[in-house]
């Protein structure tokens, strides 16, 4: 059960490394993770020994700090564990897009200077076609299969010493060091990597939980790709710091279905899924007039649906409807837009509890500055603003003036009462 009146020991924390290991002991013997559809879990003991034997053998290859390791996974513990090692090393993971093509990946893990790259049998044969051409890559690590030229994520575990000294090299990683880099598409030029520190994406997760508290102990899904930073704030860097449990959904397509097993605390969609949504239940509620009977199909509907639990509903990464928010909030289920980039750590502003308007996306969260220059392009400054563009101090430059205000790109209108 949630108490809503506990306190999680990684609420003090200065890192994400830090707040890992806070909550592992605080919650050792609750569940972690788990994949959808398939047997067994990981508490959040298991979830740290696994931590530390896959950071001992990515350390045996020579990784260490601010060293780049790329995943192209699919949304599977695997990926949030190997995730977790890098990033107790002081190294800095990466997710690329499963869709890339040799050719794009050949750009970013080079661009990264990426030493390995852990990857399933499905994107093997692309990652394999660029391998040669990447002067600082070490190893392609394989988490399902045994392929010449790979090494298995088994033999990686087995491969680091049993005394190796973890705890050393995660006090090590500071709040200013690079926790991931996202990268952009692409659209308007070759893909720039956003480095985001542990303090930008610890800022961002508190900032949130201040306007809409997500108790310790929640239940999280991760269906989104981890290359888009969405799936990482929501799911595996919240869960670090709530002690919440991820379920893992492999087939984004499934995570509907998913949902009425997992019965999520908090959960973020896209516009889309909304609108799909309420495409299949629209003729089911149209057909009951009767408002008890309404009410009565509503709670029946969010059972079906697995969102009867949800304290946090999100929508986010392009612009919803207002008849799709309408059309869930009769149905007790109200979904706050939010509006944010990658290189403001996601969400940027966002209503307080009950005080949405739809047809905006919210207030600046509290702690975070919202503001138009004179052609009316949004600003923003605060302490989820990324450390810069990997290796483009131009672009960088050209993004965050010398006051600190990250120039987005978005035009927008702030009302009299704040709402963006």
């Amino acid at each position: 059960m949630v108490n809503p009146t506990e306190v999680n020991p990684a609420d003090v924390a200065t890192t994400l490394c830090e707040a890992f290991q806070a909550t592992a002991i605080a919650f050792a013997d609750e569940i972690a993770l788990r994949a959808y559809g398939q047997s067994g879990a990981l508490t959040w003991s298991d979830y740290a020994a696994r931590v530390h034997r896959v950071a001992a053998g990515l350390a045996s290859l020579g990784v260490g700090r601010g060293d780049m390791v790329a995943l192209m996974l699919t949304n599977r513990p695997e990926a949030l564990i190997v995730d977790a090692a890098a990033m107790h090393l002081g190294a800095i993971p990466f997710s690329v897009y499963n869709t890339s093509s040799p050719e794009q990946l050949g750009y970013l893990f080079g661009h990264a200077e990426t030493e390995v790259v852990v990857t399933e049998r499905a994107f093997a044969e692309s990652v394999l076609a660029v391998a040669a051409r990447l002067a600082r890559l070490r190893e392609v690590v394989l988490v399902d299969a045994s392929l010449p030229g790979t090494t298995t994520l088994a033999e990686l575990e087995a491969a680091g010493p049993p005394d190796f000294d973890l705890a050393e090299q995660w006090r090590a990683v500071g709040a200013d060091d690079i926790a991931t880099v996202i990268y952009t598409s692409g659209t308007t030029g070759p893909p720039k990597g956003v480095e985001l520190t542990h303090h930008n994406l610890i800022s961002q997760w508190r900032l949130v939980n201040n306007v809409h508290p997500i108790p310790p102990r929640g239940r999280m899904v991760s269906y989104l790709p981890m290359a888009h930073l969405g799936d990482r704030t929501a799911a595996h860097y919240a869960a670090m710091l709530s002690g919440a449990s991820v379920t893992c959904v492999a087939d984004g397509r499934a995570v509907v279905t998913a949902l009425a097993e997992i019965h999520p605390t908090m959960w973020m969609a896209v516009p889309r899924i909304w609108e799909k949504l309420r495409s299949a239940l629209e003729p089911t509620v149209r057909a009951v007039t009767d408002p008890a009977a309404r009410a009565e199909l509503a709670a029946s509907l969010r059972t079906q649906l697995g969102l009867d639990r949800v304290q946090l509903l999100l929508s986010g990464a392009a612009p919803i409807a207002p008849e799709v928010l309408n059309f869930f909030a009769d149905l007790g289920l109200g979904i706050y837009e939010c509006w944010g980039m990658t290189e403001t750590c996601a969400a940027a502003t966002l209503s307080p509890v009950g005080e949405h308007r739809v047809g905006t996306v919210g207030k600046a969260i509290p702690g975070i500055e919202v503001a138009l220059a004179d052609d009316g392009e949004l600003l923003v400054r605060g302490p989820t603003v990324m450390r810069g563009y990997r290796g483009d101090p131009q672009r960088t430059a050209e993004a965050i003036d010398p006051d600190g205000w990250m120039h987005t790109g978005d035009i927008g209108r702030i009302d009299e009462d704040g709402y963006v």
